[in-house]
């Protein structure tokens, strides 16, 4: 990709459903759920990235310490998600100034690949659109990828909705890429089991 685009992975919920933190739950190929959701930004290779903590902030933190990124603790996590989206754009800002777009991916999209971010990123560029956000269901959100023009729009963002409100606001402009994966996020013990017991 030619534009630099900083990455933030969202893991700073504390599972309140799960009743445990899910961050940690253990894959049948030994990777947690954040440390593949890391991987996976990683091996995409679209630019730097950071990863919002907030409950459990040290057992996550302890969880991706090897692999070589940067992570912050979101002190008001309790808020919502749109307090995280944020602190990561906040953080993202003022470490790595030349970023052209933010990348938002949550922790919890097991099915998530690299190729899918790729493919997010190039449809933005080749559309030449300020927004690019995925389809799943009758969803449209994250992952999505939001140019510089919508950066303020993010750092204004508070409360449990996350980065709906940028994305409705500015959906007319937007890019839908098609994730039918994306569905299966995990919340509860039993999206858990179900994903398990998948081939």
């Amino acid at each position: 990709m030619t534009v630099e685009t900083g990455i933030i992975v969202l893991a700073a919920g504390a599972s309140t459903r799960m009743g445990s933190p899910k961050q940690l739950l253990r894959q049948v190929n030994g990777l947690s759920l954040i440390q593949q959701a890391v991987q996976t930004a990683q091996e995409s290779q679209l630019g730097p990235i950071v990863v919002v903590l907030g409950a459990n902030a040290k057992r996550v933190a302890e969880e991706i310490a090897q692999l070589g990124v940067q992570s912050i603790v979101n002190t008001d996590w309790e808020t919502g998600m749109g307090s995280s989206i944020a602190a990561g754009v906040r953080y993202l800002l003022a470490n790595q100034p030349l970023i052209a777009r933010v990348l938002i991916m949550l922790g919890d999209q097991p099915l998530l690949t690299s190729a899918y971010l790729k493919d997010l990123a190039r449809a933005m560029e080749e559309e030449q659109a300020p927004l690019a956000v995925s389809v799943y269901g009758d969803a449209k959100g994250v992952p999505a990828v939001f140019s510089k023009v919508l950066f303020d729009q993010l750092l204004q963002l508070q409360g449990a909705p996350g980065a709906k409100p940028v994305i409705q606001q500015n959906l007319q402009q937007a890019v839908c890429v098609a994730f039918p994966e994306g569905i299966l996020d995990i919340d509860t013990p039993e999206d858990w089991k179900n994903f398990q017991r998948q081939p």
